[in-house]
């Protein structure tokens, strides 16, 4: 779900493919059904939607504008995507590398990236690129048990990762109060094992680098920002969920 810049949230149901509006106090004002399948959404300005979602046409993942009236997108940015996009079982999860994370600043500009490279586009609403910047990030080999698992496999689809596989790039991408990028390490998954902490590179709205933050814990959702605040999720020593609320002392 996510709030509007005029306070209207609307919520998207990816299995029924459809998004529906509702007032802030929670008054019904329509649905909408769409022709594809929503992965993640972010709400523009004057009504706009931007939205990511696989296309299974093109055998691509595309970010770009959602047209409300016919239900399609019209892509900005596109990723090839493979079968199978994981692999998990009762120890650990392995991602595909080419996961695609986006955001959108304050300015309306979007932030997004494929995580077979550490390379960020910025664009505008109108699909224009402005930029790129990137960092330079060497890429870790899958090994061990999982590697095993992953070449054994019989291939399910023109999958280039599945001989020489390796882990994502980075993990999550989003954007600050000051429109600053925080983009996240990836950290192998692990069953059994809590990760200790949970790093993240911040970059300035122009791309450059700034620092690189730690969160104590193991934080599996994306940051929030809100009023000063950084909000998570975090896995509590139990293997429940716990919600936490954060101060970046700086």
């Amino acid at each position: 779900m996510e709030v509007a810049p005029g306070g209207t949230i609307v919520v998207a149901d990816p299995y029924q493919t459809r998004l529906t509006a509702m007032a802030p106090n929670g008054d019904f004002i329509k649905t909408t059904l769409l022709k594809v399948w929503i992965a993640d959404f972010s709400c523009g300005p004057e009504g706009m939607i931007i939205a990511g979602c696989p296309d299974s046409e093109s055998s691509e993942y595309r970010v770009g504008t959602l047209d409300l009236e016919t239900g399609r997108i019209t892509g900005f940015f596109s990723q090839a995507a493979y079968w199978p996009a994981r692999f998990q079982d009762k120890k650990m999860t392995y991602d595909f590398p080419y996961l695609v994370r986006w955001a959108l600043s304050s300015t309306n500009k979007l932030f997004v990236g494929s995580a077979v490279d550490y390379e960020i586009s910025v664009m505008n609403l109108r699909g224009d690129l402005e930029f790129k910047f990137k960092k330079d990030r060497e890429r870790i080999p899958v090994q061990g048990e999982m590697l095993k698992k992953i070449t054994s496999r019989p291939l399910m689809g023109p999958n280039p990762y599945m001989n020489n596989p390796y882990y994502p790039v980075f993990e999550s991408l989003v954007i600050d109060e000051r429109d600053r990028v925080w983009i996240q390490h990836y950290q192998p998954k692990l069953a059994d094992r809590t990760n200790q902490e949970t790093l993240y590179d911040v970059f300035s709205p122009e791309g450059m680098f700034l620092f690189e933050t730690r969160i104590p814990g193991h934080i599996y959702s994306k940051l929030v920002f809100k009023n000063g605040f950084i909000y998570a999720l975090k896995k509590a020593d139990s293997g429940y969920p716990k919600a936490v609320r954060l101060k970046l002392e700086e």
